[in-house]
């Protein structure tokens, strides 16, 4: 019953808080660890931000990576906050593939076997390039999407062409691995 009026707590007040105050409150206890990691938390959380009429905008330029609040669908310029880009490069080889709830799924343009999953907000990545980095992603050759299945798994479709066949992959948050789809062979 305890675990149940906290799993409201979280989802129906936790979950209106942005998202870096969410992160600290993280550290509170093993208990809000767990329910503030879990995948239907974050579900919740992400469709409160959608829905927020108080939006982040990412500037990509050059020298900088700059969030800016939009209120009303108006620019808030003197918001900006410059972040950095948690892997060591120059921002002008940066490459956004695709994004969905505010993380962005990116590659690197001198290291294309690599695709990066960052949350700007957390300034959270993962490297989600397999065992086998060699032909892992070619960014003139494949196609990359993100979506959000039927249990709220986040879970990114890599399609490799690779000699004339196109291999089906999907790498799912939740399992943290990468399967191959053999119904399109």
């Amino acid at each position: 019953m305890q675990r149940l009026e906290f799993e409201m707590f979280a989802n129906e007040i936790l979950s209106r808080l942005p998202t870096k105050y969410v992160a600290r409150l993280r550290c509170v206890s093993k208990q809000w660890r767990y329910e503030l990691s879990s995948h239907l938390f974050a579900i919740i959380h992400y469709r409160r931000m959608a829905n927020n009429p108080y939006r982040k905008v990412i500037k990509f330029t050059n020298s900088s990576i700059d969030i800016h609040n939009l209120i009303g669908g108006k620019l808030d310029i003197s918001s900006g906050k410059s972040i950095s880009f948690p892997v060591d490069t120059h921002l002008s080889n940066l490459i956004i593939l695709a994004s969905h709830y505010g993380i962005l799924l990116m590659c690197i343009q001198w290291r294309p076997n690599e695709l990066i999953l960052w949350n700007p907000t957390t300034n959270k990545f993962l490297n989600l390039c397999d065992k086998k980095p060699k032909n892992f992603f070619d960014l003139r050759e494949d196609a990359v999407g993100i979506y959000m299945d039927s249990s709220n798994d986040l879970k990114i479709l890599l399609l490799q062409r690779r000699n004339d066949a196109v291999i089906p992959r999907v790498y799912s948050r939740n399992t943290r691995e990468w399967k191959t789809l053999t119904f399109l062979k």
